[in-house]
């Protein structure tokens, strides 16, 4: 995984600039349109600003890997159990 870096403003950014967003629920209806949009380009071709991290029960499922193959980073987790969260320092 890449290495990153808190700005300023408490942004956490990963080290080739881009700010990173955790997504929960990445693999279902809403949370595959949520990456969508953060990945998508620019209306003017840019690449997207965004990194995503997104937070699943599990990781080795088709939908998951079909969002690492994306460029997403997985973490296995559950919603109900935010140990993972914190210990990414998602909540700085």
């Amino acid at each position: 995984t890449e290495h990153h870096r808190l700005t300023s403003r408490n942004q956490l950014l990963t080290m080739s600039g881009k700010k990173l967003i955790l997504v929960i629920g990445a693999t279902g209806a809403q949370g595959m349109a949520v990456v969508d949009a953060l990945l998508a380009p620019g209306s003017d071709g840019t690449p997207s600003p965004f990194a995503v991290r997104a937070l699943t029960r599990d990781p080795t499922g088709d939908t998951a890997q079909v969002l690492a193959a994306r460029g997403v980073e997985l973490i296995k987790g559950k919603c109900a159990l935010l140990e993972p969260i914190y210990e990414l320092n998602m909540f700085c």
